[in-house]
């Protein structure tokens, strides 16, 4: 459920949201980077600092790739 719930949230409000102020392109980075740092919680949870670093930096990532080939 969190990942359809994260989908409406990023693929569906900020993508379309940030599209009307900018271009496509800059819009599905912009909602990538967002995805990615919303994954920063796992840091309150225990996650260490690299660690959590590196989740934001391949979900961001995830986010882009997925954002490239669905829109």
């Amino acid at each position: 459920m969190v990942g359809i719930n994260e989908e409406l949230l990023f693929r569906g409000f900020s993508l379309a949201a940030f599209s009307r102020l900018k271009s496509v392109g800059v819009a599905l980075i912009l909602s990538s980077v967002c995805f990615g740092f919303a994954q920063a919680s796992t840091l309150f949870l225990g996650q260490s600092l690299p660690s959590t670093i590196g989740h934001v930096v391949v979900t961001t990532v995830i986010g882009l790739g997925s954002g490239i080939f669905t829109d």
